[in-house]
């Protein structure tokens, strides 16, 4: 009798801090959507409440590396003692939180008036990498392009970086188009592209977690996320369309389908380049079937070919959205901004300072590339134990190339969110706690003090989360010693 009503109050305890989640993440999408208000056009940006949505976002972050920490450590029953309600709670509240959102204004973003550009010029045939919206502007392109621009209303205005062409991917400009099919210039159009896209990927982390043999309820690590909230439903960044093309390819290749893993993979390139990092560990089994592996390289290949031509026969002019990005993008990347300084630093003892300048910002760019890739060759090395290493193995890879890229936005982070779902690792989750101080970035913009951030707050974002992982990495092989030790000792 003792151990039921000892197990009844642990049961009603846990019920009761699911419950008290849910509210949290309701109460955060109605508080957003309240806030976003004073965040639309009318608004300039000095007297938006930059502070305030930065305080909402961190808070909301650290309930949620609160909530990881809790549920990694802690062990005990299922919430409601059934785990079917428990998974029904996850995703009703998760999919509520968003639809919230759907009336929210973007706060601080607005890369979506792109995609409606991008997907109006797709959507009629036109080929998007040709042309840059200030052109359209300045009345520098045919009548078919003014007509859209026509219908745009104040969507051309509003893009940002005007002079340079776009830089997404085809298929990603696929998805633009379906959006502007089903209503033209709209935002809740968009985002219930978003959404299918989201219901996908977390539809592939329940598979993926039933694969690892570990509790769907894990799933909320990544669908009650505030922050994939922000990025994806309030922001409406398209980062979450290639999320399940690489969980796809994740799980074709545990089930050792390594063509379709392939496919899956190339589709993922299409949207965003970086899942080409993935190939060597998803290739990997490959080597022992030679003709499996040039199969793979073969269909890879064909696929990529296929996203290069409009890129080929649009050419890479000084307007390219896609070289001016690899070439100079630069933000919220104090790792990256050290190094060049390092570099700068070196060259200017064998050049004049503009030189130096120059080609200390080239070597830092290609010194993070070749880190990452070799990362990404390194972690496919020796073949992977079991299915929660060929995870963790995938996580590594994602998390150092977010570490190492010159700039790295909020929603970059996400990258690796359906995979702490799979592979909770903590100094990782923190990460979404203090991300979000990326947006007072604007606040000290605004009143044109961009170096406090810049030499201060970039620091907060990234030192706690730096030293959280290189404990968890000491840690790991603190107890890896110990088990060989122990093994070697007997």
């Amino acid at each position: 009798m003792r151990d039921q009503t000892r197990q009844l109050i642990q049961t009603t305890g846990q019920s009761a801090l699911w419950l008290s989640g849910a509210l949290c993440l309701i109460l955060f999408a109605l508080v957003l959507t309240r806030l976003s208000a004073q965040f639309g056009y009318d608004w300039a940006v000095i007297d938006m409440p930059i502070i305030t949505l930065t305080t909402l976002l961190v808070c909301a972050g650290i309930l949620f590396f609160t909530g990881v920490v809790f549920a990694k450590r802690v062990s005990g029953p299922t919430p409601f003692n059934n785990t079917k309600i428990a998974l029904c709670l996850i995703i009703l509240v998760g999919l509520v939180a968003r639809l919230i959102l759907f009336a929210s204004e973007p706060a601080l973003e607005d890369d979506y008036q792109r995609y409606f550009w991008d997907g109006a010029v797709t959507a009629h045939g036109f080929n998007p990498y040709i042309t840059a919206p200030q052109a359209v502007i300045d009345g520098r392109e045919d009548h078919q392009l003014a007509d859209i621009a026509i219908q745009s209303g104040p969507v051309l205005e509003r893009i940002n970086h005007k002079s340079l062409t776009t830089i997404y991917p085809p298929l990603a400009q696929a998805t633009f188009a379906i959006a502007h099919f089903i209503k033209p210039f709209s935002l809740s159009s968009w985002r219930s592209v978003l959404l299918a896209g989201d219901i996908a990927t977390l539809g592939l982390i329940l598979a993926l977690l039933s694969f690892l043999n570990r509790s769907l309820l894990w799933s909320a690590v990544y669908w009650w996320n505030p922050i994939v909230l922000k990025e994806f439903f309030n922001s409406a960044h398209m980062d979450v369309l290639v999320l399940p093309f690489v969980l796809g390819a994740l799980y074709f290749a545990l089930k050792t389908r390594p063509v379709l893993a392939t496919m899956a993979l190339g589709c993922a390139v299409g949207i965003k380049v970086w899942p080409v990092l993935l190939a060597p560990l998803i290739w990997r089994r490959t080597l022992q079937r030679p003709g499996q592996g040039l199969l793979c390289a073969l269909v890879f290949l064909a696929i990529c070919a296929l996203w290069l031509m409009p890129y080929l026969a649009a050419g890479f002019g000084d307007n390219s959205g896609t070289v001016t990005y690899a070439q100079r993008w630069t933000i919220n990347s104090p790792l990256f901004t050290t190094v060049r300084s390092g570099l700068r630093w070196l060259f200017g003892h064998f050049g004049d300072p503009a030189s130096a300048a120059h080609w200390g910002s080239v070597a830092a760019r290609a010194t993070m590339a070749g880190l990452a890739s070799l990362i990404a060759l390194a972690v496919a090395v020796k073949p992977t134990n079991n299915a929660t290493d060929f995870i963790t193995r995938a996580l590594v890879v994602i998390a150092a190339l977010i570490f190492l890229s010159p700039a790295i936005y909020p929603w970059y982070t996400l990258w690796m969110a359906p995979l702490l779902a799979l592979v909770p690792h903590l100094g990782l989750a923190l990460l979404f706690a203090t991300i979000p101080l990326y947006y007072s970035y604007f606040y000290f913009a605004a009143r044109e003090v961009t170096n406090l951030y810049q030499n201060g707050m970039v620091w907060i974002v990234w030192l706690p989360v730096w030293l959280s992982c290189l404990y968890s990495w000491r840690s790991a092989s603190t107890v890896s010693d110990v088990k060989m030790h122990a093994r070697f000792s007997n």
